[in-house]
C-alpha cells in the first residue's frame, strides 16, 4: 500500500470524491503549508497557522483575486441579505454562500476556468467589499461589520450536503407568492429541494 498526498482547494468534498475511487483505502482531509501541527479548521480561520482556505474571485473588471474563504463569505453576505435581518437568517445565509461556493468550484470549472466563483449574481453570488458595505451601511457600518463576521465565524466549516457532496445552494430572494418544482426550471428533478 502506498500514501499519496493531493492538494485541493476544498477538502471537504474533495475528500468524499478521493473515497469513491477504487483502490482508494481511506482518506484524509487536512491543510497545508501550517506552522501549526493538525491545525482545525477553526486555527486555521483564526489565522494564526499561515493556512487557509481560499477561493479564487473573478470582478467585474475580469480581474481575478485569491481570497479568504471566511472573506469571501463575509462579502457574499453583505451582498445578498440586509444586515439589519436576524443573525439566524445572516448565518443561514453565509452556509448556503459557503455551500454554494465548494460546489461551484467542484461541479463548474468551465464557466470561469480561472475563478471559482464571480461577482456576477446572475452567474454566482453578488459579493460586495467591506468598503462598499461600509459606505451602504453609513452610521451602522461598525455594527453590520461585526454581524457578519459573527455569522461567517459562527457557521465556520458548516455546508449543505446530500449524500455527502456538497448541494447546488441556489435560491431566489423573491417569489411572487409561488415556487416552482426543479424540473420546471432545471428540467430535471433534484431531490433534495
Amino acid at each position: 500500500m502506498k500514501t499519496i498526498y493531493l492538494a485541493g482547494g476544498c477538502f471537504w468534498g474533495t475528500q468524499h470524491f478521493f473515497s469513491l475511487v477504487d483502490g482508494v483505502v481511506s482518506t484524509q482531509a487536512g491543510y497545508a503549508n501550517s506552522n501549526t501541527p493538525s491545525p482545525t479548521y477553526s486555527q486555521v480561520c483564526s489565522g494564526t497557522t499561515d493556512a487557509a482556505e481560499t477561493v479564487r474571485l473573478r470582478r467585474s473588471d475580469g480581474s481575478v483575486e485569491e481570497l479568504r474563504l471566511d472573506d469571501y463569505l463575509w462579502g457574499v453576505a453583505a451582498a445578498e441579505m440586509p444586515a439589519s435581518f436576524h443573525s439566524e437568517a445572516l448565518k443561514a445565509q453565509v452556509v448556503c454562500a459557503r455551500t454554494y461556493c465548494i460546489h461551484q468550484r467542484q461541479n463548474a470549472p468551465d464557466k470561469h476556468p480561472d475563478a471559482d466563483v464571480c461577482t456576477d449574481f446572475t452567474c454566482c453570488q453578488a459579493y460586495l467589499t467591506r468598503e462598499q458595505a461600509a459606505q451602504s451601511w453609513g452610521g451602522e457600518a461598525g455594527r453590520y461589520t461585526d454581524k457578519i463576521s459573527a455569522a461567517v465565524r459562527d457557521t465556520d466549516g458548516l455546508l449543505c450536503l446530500y449524500n455527502g457532496a456538497p448541494i447546488d445552494a441556489v435560491f431566489f430572494s423573491s417569489s411572487a407568492g409561488r415556487t416552482s418544482a426543479a424540473a420546471e426550471v432545471w428540467g430535471a428533478d433534484v431531490p433534495y429541494l
